[in-house]
This record gives C-alpha cells, structure tokens and sequence, in this order.
C-alpha cells in the first residue's frame, strides 16, 4: 500500500478485540456460531484499509481509480493473526479451484465451501505440530488447510510451466 507497517495498527487493534479471541486458532468444526463474528471481523478490516488507502493517496495527492481491498492482504492479516482462514493468494486460490471451493473469494460462503471439503475426512482429528520434534505446538487447522491449498496450486502451477516447456 505504499506505506510501512503502521497501516497495520488499527486493523490489529480491531482484531485484538476481545469478541474476536474465540476465532484464534479455531476448530473447523466450531466453526458453526462463529460465522457472523467472522463476517463482521472481514468487513471491519476492508473498512479500516479502505479508508487508509484513501487517505494515503488523497494526501499523496494522486488520482488512481478506487478499487477494492483484495481479499490477499486481509485474509493473509487474519491467517498471520488468528489463524482463522487460509490465504486467498495466487496458489491458495489455485489450489481452492482444484477442489471446487465456491465462491472463490474470500466470504462466509466460501468458508463454508473449505469446511464442507474437508467434513467427511478424519481432517478434524489430524494434529500437525511444527517441524523441530522438540516442538510439540500444533498448527491450527487454518493454517494446515492453507498449506495444502498451497502445495495444490504450486503444484498445478509448477505442471502448467512444466507443459509450457515441453
């Protein structure tokens, strides 16, 4: 955004909320009460950037088109923070695409979508704990279905370069 990190201190601040601690971390499977508090969490944060942007680039006085806080900085804020949501980025989409998530946006919808995807799987029971052995902290669910989505969309996309070159 053309800026440092103190853009970042009223969406933290937002998110530090106390009526958002039961999103840190959370259970695919708790998922069920907690939609509209996501949903308020995602519409607070494009309202916050938004206005940031606007007055960043009244003050730069630059005329450019408005358009929309992507769904990228504020799914990556909420994955960084709370673990609440996967990455909307390139390869998280991509990856979202192959198993027919939808809408591909980042929405209570497509939450639902990623949820359904993985209900009739043992995915509520999988413990993944970070790499060091020593270190016996699990990731949140979030993150390992950030993580798959990604490995699928590299891994579609590495495909599509490797038919490129041939």
């Amino acid at each position: 955004m053309n800026t440092n990190y103190k853009i970042h201190i009223e969406p933290v601040s937002l998110i530090m909320q106390s009526e958002y601690d039961s999103l840190c971390g959370i259970r695919c499977s708790d998922y069920a009460g907690e939609m509209s508090k996501l949903e308020k969490l995602i519409v607070g944060l494009k309202d916050i950037y938004t206005s940031s942007r606007e007055e960043i680039y009244e003050i730069a006085e630059r005329k450019i088109p408005y358009c929309d806080i992507s769904d990228t900085l504020v799914s990556k804020v909420l994955l960084g923070t709370l673990a609440c949501v996967p990455a909307y980025d390139r390869y998280g989409v991509t990856g979202m695409s192959i198993d027919k998530i939808s809408p591909i946006k980042l929405s209570i919808e497509s939450i639902k979508s990623i949820i359904r995807c993985f209900e009739n799987t043992e995915f509520d029971k999988l413990e993944v704990s970070y790499a060091d052995e020593s270190v016996k902290i699990p990731y949140p669910q979030m993150k390992i279905v950030d993580m798959y989505y990604f490995a699928k969309g590299n891994q579609k996309e590495h495909n599509k370069e490797l038919m490129k070159a041939l």
